[in-house]
């Protein structure tokens, strides 16, 4: 009985469970207020009965922190105890074809930038060197089940071999300061063998999930965005993002998506300006009223090669027409390299310095899709169900999104350092608040066997200084049975 007489411990345990202070701090100030009571319209009609539709996205979300990727992975942990419902309501939410996670994620992330307004940080003032952009890019989604619904094999440009799952297709927003991921789109890859469609036989497509939905539903959309063009993809999300109110100076993409659709759509309907890599393909500019092609250019310009001492690289500037409209070309080459890039810009009044600054914005998404594969463990869901994909990926988002406002607000280490202590957080909620239980079932028990008021044998442990709120407490503990 000498641990209880340490009123210091008590005292902890106290403060660990009183009210609003049994969940984490990065839940209460950073999670909570991004999944806000605005999103009760989003979701009118969607849930009208049983547990609250937004504590379960919540909840969902926390799971990294846990060190639980899947909702299979909860019941068996020592975070059982404390989930008030059983495994079925989490299933039914994922896969559930009527949840406009779109719609969640895009008003989460507004909600991320009205929160920063209100700080008075979002800002960009003019003396900024870092406008507002767009960026976009694809990474791998790999998966193990064949049986996956709209999963093909993909070609992986990092393993440099086919593998099974998705190609995520992610639009971001750097407001200045923070990345956000405010959208994306799933993809599959038909492939070229008529016999073996996306990559599998028939038989191993006939044995795909599947399921019906409706045409308002908005899962249908999601599933049909597998077999869209994704340069075509990636201008319907600006187009979305632009309607609720997201604008951008700048899109910024590497070169696997310059193209003319979006080369036209940036600068020509929506007054933007496009920086992005080019390939040395087969793509023709206007140089001097004569047409070339990238390889060809490069060897007539080279003696107009200029060095850069800041980024100690080579450049080449070249004013060009592509498709009759007029572009900025760079030809670059690191000092200790031999291989030239080149990098498109659409302003043609903008330096080759700023141009290569701005760009490198670029790389904020290539470091969001390591960490959120890394730490909150973007991809591993493997349900059969579409829909859940969708959810999982989402709730990923919105985990990141949250991650990013502590990091905004609070502290300026990395985002895997923010996981690792928001982690270690809940981890010390959990054990405390266990630790309390086990305490109250000791007294209990103790109580229970002598048959006398378990307020005595308190009072009897801690001496009459002890805070009354500790007798308080106990009464509100229930029972365990």
């Amino acid at each position: 009985m000498k641990v209880f007489q340490d009123t210091q411990v008590a005292q902890y345990l106290q403060s660990i469970m009183e009210k609003d202070e049994q969940k984490s701090r990065f839940i209460q100030q950073y999670l909570k207020p991004l999944i806000h009571s605005g999103l009760f319209r989003i979701l009118k009609g969607v849930k009208t009965k049983g547990f609250n539709i937004l504590s379960i996205v919540q909840f969902l979300a926390c799971l990294p922190l846990m060190g639980l990727y899947s909702i299979g992975a909860i019941f068996p942990s020592e975070y059982a105890g404390f989930v008030l419902c059983q495994k079925d309501v989490f299933y039914r939410l994922k896969n559930n074809p009527n949840l406009p996670w779109r719609k969640i994620v895009s008003s989460i992330s507004r909600r991320f930038l009205k929160l920063a307004q209100t700080k008075g940080e979002l800002q960009v003032d003019k003396k900024s060197n870092s406008p507002k952009c767009f960026i976009f890019d694809d990474t791998d989604i790999t998966k193990t089940g064949q049986k996956i619904e709209g999963v093909s094999k993909i070609w992986s440009h990092v393993q440099h071999r086919s593998v099974l799952g998705f190609k995520a297709l992610f639009l971001g927003f750097w407001d200045g300061k923070s990345f956000l991921p405010i959208d994306f789109s799933l993809h599959r890859e038909k492939g070229k063998k008529p016999s073996k469609p996306f990559g599998l036989s028939l038989k191993k497509l006939a044995q795909q999930f599947s399921k019906e939905r409706q045409d308002d539903q908005p899962s249908k959309r999601r599933k049909e965005e597998l077999d869209v063009k994704k340069t075509d993809m990636v201008i319907q999300m600006m187009q979305y993002a632009i309607s609720q109110g997201v604008k951008a100076s700048f899109v910024l993409c590497d070169s696997w998506f310059f193209c003319e659709t979006l080369l036209r759509f940036v600068v020509v309907k929506k007054k933007m300006n496009l920086i992005a890599g080019v390939k040395m393909g087969k793509l023709t500019f206007s140089y001097q009223g004569k047409g070339y092609s990238p390889k060809s250019l490069l060897s007539i310009t080279k003696r107009k090669a200029k060095f850069c001492r800041k980024l100690r690289m080579q450049y080449i500037p070249l004013m060009v027409s592509y498709k009759g409209i007029e572009i900025q070309l760079f030809f670059v080459r690191y000092a200790n390299q031999t291989k030239w890039r080149i990098i498109m810009n659409s302003d043609t009044k903008m330096s080759f310095l700023k141009t290569i600054e701005i760009y490198q914005i670029r790389w904020c998404i290539e470091v969001f899709f390591k960490e959120t594969k890394q730490y909150l463990g973007l991809g591993k869901c493997q349900s059969n169900d579409f829909d859940a994909h969708i959810a999982h990926i989402s709730m990923t988002c919105i985990l990141f999104m949250a991650l990013a406002l502590k990091k905004r607000f609070d502290c300026h280490e990395t985002i895997g350092q923010l996981f690792r202590h928001a982690k270690l957080e809940m981890t010390e909620k959990t054990l405390a608040t266990k630790m309390w239980l086990l305490f109250c079932k000791i007294i209990q028990t103790l109580t229970a066997f002598f048959d006398f008021d378990p307020k005595i044998l308190i009072k009897k442990l801690f001496d009459d200084s002890f805070d009354t709120q500790f007798l308080n407490l106990f009464d509100n503990t229930p029972l365990l049975e």
